[in-house]
């Protein structure tokens, strides 16, 4: 799962995410801006954000240099389907 606002992706390792106002998360992304699914701690991560697409209506993301943009999730569980992580 890949970020990128303005065509450029985090790389500082951590991006700020907050779905239909909740709480903010923190979420560790490598220097790709990726989430990756290699390993049981990058899985979770990986899995709870999806869960987190589906669910909610949509999601503000801010990068540590300020950039940030707000996204609707509209139909986005639908797009989704039954995507996997590569963690075995």
């Amino acid at each position: 799962m890949s970020f990128t606002l303005a065509g450029d992706s985090s790389k500082s390792g951590e991006i700020l995410m907050i779905f239909d106002k909740s709480d903010p998360d923190s979420i560790q992304v490598n220097s790709s801006g990726n989430i990756v699914s290699d390993s049981h701690a990058s899985d979770s991560t990986f899995r709870y954000v999806l869960d987190k697409f589906k669910r909610h209506s949509s999601v503000y993301v801010r990068f540590p240099d300020g950039r940030e943009s707000t996204f609707t999730l509209k139909g986005a569980a639908k797009a989704i389907g039954d995507c996997r992580s590569t963690f075995p």
